[in-house]
Order: C-alpha cells, then sequence, then structure tokens
C-alpha cells in the first residue's frame, strides 16, 4: 500500500478516530430502540470538520457526489451522519468483513458509499475485520490477471457445483464437446482460425461475449476469407479492440484457444450458421471460462478501461484497537468502487438477448467492467474490491 498517497491518521478529529469495523458493524440499544452502526458528527458539523479532518473531508465529499441533484435537509431537524457495515455483530471477537461503508444523514435525502480495505497480509485482513481488497491500478495488470487466476483457481479446487456440470455428450450427433473452429491465439503468434477435431479434446478454450455493435466496425470470417483466417491468420492490429483485448486477456490466464463467434462462424455462409448458431449454448456452457467485455457497446469499445487514480488523493488510513488486543491494526477508507447493479445489471451488454444464454450457461464467467472486475460462477458473485454478492444462479 506504500503507494498510495494517503493521510495521515493524525490529523483526524475524535469522531473519525473512532471508526474501525468494530464500531460500525456493531449493534447498539439507544432510548428509541436499536440503533446499527456508529454515530459520526451532525451534518452540519461535518461541514466544518471537514477542512481540518480528511475522513471528514471525504466524507462529505461522497455524500456530495452521491446526493441528486442535492442534499435536502429537513428544516428544525438533527441530521445525523452514521456510519454502518451491512454485517453487524451483537458479539466481540467475530469476524467482521468489513468491504462497504454505509453513510446515511438522518432526516435527509443524503447517502454515500465508502470502499474499506487493508493489506492483504496485515492483522486486519488476516483476522477478518476487513475483508476489501483494493483495485489494481489497471484492469490488464499483472495484479488484475493473477486476481482472475485466483479466482479460477479457487472454483476449480472448491466448487463441486461448478465442476459437476455435465459437458455435452461428444459421441452425440446433435452436440459437439468443442466448437466446430477456435481461434488460437497461442502465445506470440499470430491467431488463426482452427477447424477442430470434435471428437478429441484440444485444450480448455475461452468465449467471449460481447455487443457487436454496427456491423461496419465488425471483423468477421466470410467465405471470401475463411482461407486466410484458417492460413495466414488475423493481425492482431486488425481487430477491433474488444476482439484484441479477448486475445490478450487469454492469452494472460494461459489459455490458447478462444472461441469468437463472428470469427469462428462463417458469417455469410448460410448453411454453416443454421448449423453452428444452435451450438452457442453449449459453447458457452462447455467453456473454461467466459470473458464478458460488459463495459463496452460495441466490438470497438474493449475490455481494458481506465481508471481514475485520482482517488488515491482521497485514501485515509485508520488504525484501531481491537478488544484484547495490543497491538493496533490498519485500513484504508477511500471513494466507494463501482456497484455490479450500475456498472454490469444495468450495462448495455445484459440488455442483449443472446445474454441469457451467454451468462446464465456460462460456468464461470469474468466481467471487465467499468471501474472493477467481477468473477460470476454457480456458486456466487464477487468483486475485485472484495464484496461477496449473492448467489447469482
Amino acid at each position: 500500500m506504500s503507494s498510495l498517497n494517503t493521510e495521515s491518521t493524525s490529523g483526524l478529529c475524535d469522531s473519525c478516530r473512532g471508526v474501525s469495523p468494530f464500531t460500525v458493524s456493531s449493534i447498539r440499544t439507544t432510548a428509541t430502540g436499536q440503533q446499527l452502526g456508529y454515530r459520526h458528527r451532525t451534518y452540519q458539523d461535518l461541514e466544518q470538520s471537514s477542512s481540518l479532518c480528511p475522513l471528514c473531508k471525504l466524507i462529505l465529499d461522497e455524500l456530495i457526489k452521491a446526493s441528486h441533484p442535492t442534499i435536502k435537509l429537513k428544516k428544525g431537524r438533527v441530521h445525523q451522519v452514521l456510519l454502518s457495515s451491512d454485517k453487524y455483530h451483537s458479539v466481540e471477537h467475530t469476524r467482521r468483513e468489513l468491504c462497504v461503508i454505509t453513510v446515511l444523514v438522518t432526516n435527509s435525502n443524503a447517502r454515500a458509499f465508502l470502499h474499506a480495505w487493508a493489506d492483504p497480509s496485515s492483522d486486519a485482513a488476516l483476522s477478518g475485520d476487513i475483508a476489501g481488497h483494493a483495485l489494481h491500478p489497471a484492469p490488464n495488470s499483472p495484479g488484475a490477471f493473477r486476481q482472475i487466476q485466483t479466482w479460477l483457481e479457487t472454483c476449480l479446487r472448491s466448487h463441486t457445483e461448478c465442476n459437476s456440470v455435465p459437458l455435452a455428450d461428444a459421441d452425440t450427433s446433435s452436440t459437439t464437446r468443442f466448437p466446430t473452429r477456435l481461434l488460437d491465439v497461442g502465445t506470440n503468434n499470430t491467431p488463426f482460425v482452427k477447424v477442430t477435431d470434435r471428437q478429441n479434446a484440444l485444450e480448455r478454450y475461452a468465449a467471449l461475449s460481447y455487443c457487436w455493435g454496427p456491423a461496419a466496425t465488425q471483423l468477421r470470417t466470410l467465405k471470401s476469407n475463411l482461407a486466410e483466417h484458417t492460413t495466414t491468420g488475423i493481425n492482431i492490429s486488425a481487430m477491433p479492440a474488444t476482439l484484441r483485448d479477448a486475445v490478450i486477456a487469454t492469452r494472460n490466464l494461459g489459455l490458447r484457444y478462444l472461441w469468437i463467434d463472428a470469427l469462428c462462424i462463417i458469417q455469410d455462409d448460410s448453411p454453416d450458421w443454421l448449423r453452428e448458431a444452435p451450438q452457442m449454448g453449449l459453447i458457452y456452457q462447455n467453456a473454461h471460462l467466459t470473458i464478458a467485455a460488459t463495459g463496452s457497446s460495441s466490438s470497438t469499445g474493449g475490455l481494458f478501461h481506465p481508471r481514475d487514480t485520482t482517488t488515491n488523493q482521497s485514501v485515509v488510513e485508520l488504525s484501531y484497537l481491537p478488544p484484547g488486543c495490543t497491538k493496533p491494526r490498519t485500513f484504508f477508507v477511500g471513494p466507494h468502487t463501482p456497484f455490479f447493479d450500475k456498472v454490469v445489471t444495468a450495462s448495455v451488454w445484459n440488455s442483449r438477448g443472446w445474454v441469457l444464454q451467454e451468462r446464465n450457461l456460462s460456468r464461470r464467467i469474468v466481467l471487465f467492467s467499468v471501474g472493477q472486475l467481477f468473477f460470476e460462477c454457480i456458486r456466487h458473485s464477487v468483486a475485485e474490491d472484495g464484496l461477496v454478492l449473492a448467489a447469482v444462479r
């Protein structure tokens, strides 16, 4: 975490020094009933303290940013700022698993979210107090691909339900274990379309799920260029950004083969299309991994969207002393990361008719979204920032 431009804990106000995975996830009994989370300042006090305290400034900035179009306060009422977790505990010494801090202002429409994370090797993370992870600087960075590999390995090793889905029977004439054609991306070679032997296993392959966009921008395999695509190959620089990035991702994940509909089905050959299109559900189901371009509305949009590195300026380092411990633990709080519903569920990619089979039949799918990566399998959905979502299948 040394690369982050963090604010010193010495500049925090008393209210912010009390923020910890224990206080934001606590249940307190008050005169009016139970209160969840941590009682911070009033909103009016927050405006004053933000000029001195970096966490107060972060909270105020995120509240203002999230309010549409402006924060509406009820006159004559107390506007208490509350910080809370989605996991609450009434007993001490249990795992806090803090990743997201919700900021609420009572008697108003104001709500915002903060991202909490810790160094994976720190006591805060190893104890289970902090479940959040720092985002990688770019979705195509070595660390990002290591994260995807970790998700894959965990799923392969531990998720029996994800690995017990039967593959299509290669001996049945109506189905194939492997697609008729795959793009052989190798390691450094020019990718080329390879005709497979359906009866014999090649290697694991990835499948691309993406939005085509205007047909004029789409690179396709046609009867006129089929021979070139299968022999000479396809110059990666000639590919639209999404296809090119999918080749790069496939290579970085240690896979040799990639299925892309536009390249592996002869697009102007009706008999080939009628034969291959009904197999697409099986192609996604049998893929080792589906790569989803959820952040792009066309094949020119790409997988690897630049990330806002300026948010590092708002990162605040906090320390806390757990009950029964003598050594403080450290974690970080920063602006919230993009939520699944906003960048995946509401995406153009997810509105397509084809996505029903591409997403629901894939046993594992990595979603390259704007802001962060997500991974879905039959068991669950997880985010790059450490948030574990409910079961999705």
